[in-house]
């Protein structure tokens, strides 16, 4: 009987052991789709997102932070939290459509300058707009650096 269970116990073990090596591993992200994610999110807006930057703004910087961290994820650093507040990224399409909801149509990226092991820059151009209606151009460069073997956004313009 303790020999039954000892195998079954053993069995089970390979069992898992086994499932969790077989358990698909993925790739980190480029520096490319870290940078079209970050722009997606930092050109899409919802109806809601004008009330929620106003209430930001006026509860002050740690809340704007916390807004624009929530809005474009973990793929950015500081650095990158204060260039989208100095540069006013943030508001750029809310201003542009207030209290309607704008899609990304299109983000093209070129690289600006030599790119590193640790470092890429990229020139964007993003189309967004609201749906049916002729959306706006928006430009501008973004530096990406390795971090922690992960890219991440270091500097918008």
């Amino acid at each position: 009987m303790i020999k039954r269970i000892s195998a079954l116990l053993l069995m089970a073990g390979i069992l898992l052991l086994s499932g969790c090596s077989a358990a698909k591993t993925t790739e980190p992200a480029t520096a490319e789709e870290t940078a079209e994610k970050v722009l997606q999110c930092l050109y899409r807006s919802t109806q809601e997102d004008g009330a929620r930057l106003d209430a930001a703004m006026q509860e002050g910087e740690d809340s704007l932070k916390e807004y624009i961290r929530t809005k474009v994820g973990d793929c950015v650093t500081e650095e990158a939290v204060a260039c989208i507040m100095e540069n006013r990224l943030i508001s750029r399409v809310i201003n542009a459509w207030p209290d309607t909801e704008v899609q990304v149509e299109t983000v093209e990226l070129t690289p600006a300058y030599t790119e590193t092991e640790q470092k890429c820059y990229f020139q964007y151009q993003v189309e967004a707009g609201p749906e049916g209606e002729t959306g706006n151009t928006f430009t501008g460069e973004v530096l990406l650096s390795l971090i922690d073997e992960e890219w991440k956004v270091d500097s918008l313009s």
